[in-house]
């Protein structure tokens, strides 16, 4: 078993590997020299219990989450529901790629990559090191481009009513997203020069969209802490989150995280969401993998192993609840504002 190289090396290698037959075949990634600037604001996401939206974000890099991803697809594709993964911005190698070396080809699930550059660096300098500068407008404007896409067409080529969709960040929560000089609000980070390449987080860039998350916490010595830092961060910005997995370093070092992070999770002072409701209450929505097989031994088998594919089937269970739930309180949202808020110009109205 690996301790802290685990995903780091393994995963990279992968992606290596899998980025060259990838590249022959893809016809999603966008790769894009200059950014074109959304100047409008980005509208609002229909929602729909047909197609379960979660935002995948890490407690830091190299935690595991295209690892999880894969999981998930893959849970999908043996469930036979149609699904789609997204990954907005990539920096060297190809996720996406990572996901088709170990999903056999299937007319039930698609890959989507928005934007690429071959650096394998933070976004925030890749962007800056191949000149390729993309802002957060442009970033959203796409996203929610391909979303809309995938819930009104594309989705109903690969299977017919409905499916899930998965939105894999870059990074940590508060990792950089790629750098535009066009990144000039408050909230964007720069070097204060005039016509710097701005950046936000990542937890910030995907604040708009109000979709909740998912977040990959970290498994080895430490990660604790790493963990709640980062869940502390995405609660504090507004977002649902419907679960927390990891993947437990190797056996008889440190022991699981996953005991602490139920115990902090079942405080009486509970993790609330932004309309109050307490999270992460349920058994089933802190979970944890087991330990990722030492290198260079294929994932394959760690994928069909009796333990991963029921606790990920569990946990899609669980988080397919959660989006209900979620759209429930959204559409009474709606409603309960209809009734209790007086519309102007409206009293006619029958």
């Amino acid at each position: 078993m690996m301790s802290r190289q685990t995903i780091t090396n393994f995963v990279h290698q992968q992606r290596r590997g899998a980025t060259q037959s990838f590249r022959s075949i893809s016809t999603t990634t966008t790769r894009t020299n200059s950014a074109t600037i959304a100047t409008h604001p980005i509208p609002s996401l229909l929602v729909s219990k047909r197609y379960p939206t979660h935002i995948i974000f890490g407690a830091n890099t190299d935690v595991g989450k295209t690892v999880v991803s894969t999981s998930l697809v893959k849970t999908n594709v043996r469930k036979h529901q149609p699904v789609h993964y997204i990954k907005p911005l990539q920096c060297g190698g190809s996720d996406e790629g990572f996901l088709s070396k170990h999903i056999p080809a299937d007319e039930k699930w698609q890959g989507h990559t928005l934007f690429n550059w071959d650096t394998p660096a933070s976004p925030h300098l890749a962007s800056r090191m191949e000149n390729k500068p993309m802002s957060d407008e442009t970033v959203l404007d796409s996203l929610h481009s391909k979303l809309v896409d995938v819930s009104s067409n594309s989705i109903h080529n690969i299977g017919g009513s409905g499916g899930n969709i998965w939105i894999e960040t870059a990074g940590g929560v508060l990792s950089p997203s790629s750098a535009s000089p066009d990144n000039t609000r408050p909230r964007h980070a720069n070097d204060g020069g005039e016509g710097s390449w701005g950046w936000s987080t990542q937890a910030d860039l995907y604040k708009p969209l109000h979709l909740p998350a998912i977040l990959v916490g970290d498994g080895r010595l430490g990660g604790i802490s790493a963990t709640l830092s980062a869940l502390e961060s995405l609660i504090l910005r507004g977002y649902d989150v419907h679960g927390v997995v990891l993947i437990d370093e190797r056996e008889g070092e440190h022991g699981s995280n996953l005991p602490a992070l139920k115990e902090y999770a079942s405080r009486c002072m509970a993790l609330r969401s932004g309309s109050g409701r307490a999270l992460l209450r349920s058994e089933d929505s802190i979970v944890s993998l087991p330990p990722l097989p030492d290198m260079p031994m294929p994932l394959d088998e760690w994928f069909e192993s009796t333990e991963v594919v029921e606790q990920s089937a569990r946990f899609d269970d669980f988080l397919r609840g959660a989006w209900e739930d979620h759209v429930d309180i959204l559409e009474g949202l709606r409603e309960k504002g209809k009734k209790d808020l007086w519309w102007p110009f409206t009293q006619h109205q029958g």
